[in-house]
């Protein structure tokens, strides 16, 4: 689960069609981040991104999510409200290896409460949160 920091201020301070320019640059960088065929990137919402990274492990998924948080910082897209001056992101994600019934949607779901924590560590990180954790 991929968030755009600090989005709303974004849309309120520069407007609409700046805010949907920086979605369509942020896909972008996405595509580019999780070039790999079997990759699936959407937009879940709002400002919101899910990635599907079939047959990765969490090492692998930890250097996917920081090769596209980085690729979206490079974008260097302004934003006066950011405390870093320019859009980031922050990613929760977890990872299901087949061997336990866990449904797509706890999958979802363990991954989003490591994108709310992400943004309770500062933002503009990732975060991790494995499948057998307690809580999904």
């Amino acid at each position: 689960m991929i968030d755009v920091d600090h989005f709303k201020q974004l849309n309120d301070t520069r407007g609409h069609l700046v805010g949907d320019e920086c979605l369509v640059r942020i896909a972008g960088a996405l595509r580019l981040a999780l070039p790999r065929i079997t990759d699936f990137v959407a937009r879940y919402g709002g400002d919101e991104f899910s990635a599907l990274l079939p047959t990765t492990d969490s090492e692998g998924a930890a250097r996917m999510t920081e090769k596209a948080r980085q690729g979206i910082a490079n974008l260097d897209i302004s934003h006066p409200a950011a405390p870093s001056g320019s859009v980031t992101v922050s990613i929760g994600f977890s990872t299901f290896d087949g061997l336990f019934p866990y449904s797509s949607v706890s999958l979802a779901q363990k991954a989003d409460r490591a994108l709310y924590e992400a943004k309770c560590r500062g933002r503009n990180c990732s975060v991790y949160f494995p499948m057998d954790d307690a809580g999904v």
